[in-house]
């Protein structure tokens, strides 16, 4: 495949990637990094002097390649960030869980004991 279309599909699947951290898509986003590494790997099999030489007009597709590719920088630093904020909420939201989990069974071990009263009079 074209290295431009790879690189292409890979915006592509990165566009996709942010709509997944977005939505928690945990499952689907284990996917689509999966079929981005597997594009990585192809990308690096290409001899980009080689792949300019065979273009009908090499500086044109640099230009676009390089475009491409910083736009596709700019989406995964993005996306880098946003996933660390996920990351961050969903370890604070874990840390109030344990919290009231503890808190829970602090109340719960409280109404394991029975009242006792004292008679006084016998």
């Amino acid at each position: 495949m074209d290295l431009y279309e790879n690189y292409k599909r890979l915006n592509d699947l990165s566009l996709q990637q942010k709509d997944l951290i977005e939505k928690s898509d945990f499952d689907q986003l284990l996917k689509v990094l999966a079929q981005k590494q597997e594009i990585m790997e192809e990308i690096d099999k290409v001899d980009l002097k080689e792949y300019l030489h065979r273009q009908k007009e090499p500086e044109m597709a640099l230009r676009q390649l390089k475009e491409l590719v910083e736009g596709l920088t700019e989406i995964e630093e993005k996306n880098s960030m946003f996933l660390k904020e996920k990351q961050s909420k969903l370890g604070d939201e874990l840390k109030d869980f344990n919290i009231k989990q503890r808190g829970s069974k602090g109340y719960q071990a409280a109404n394991n004991y029975e009242a006792k009263f004292i008679d006084k009079k016998s």
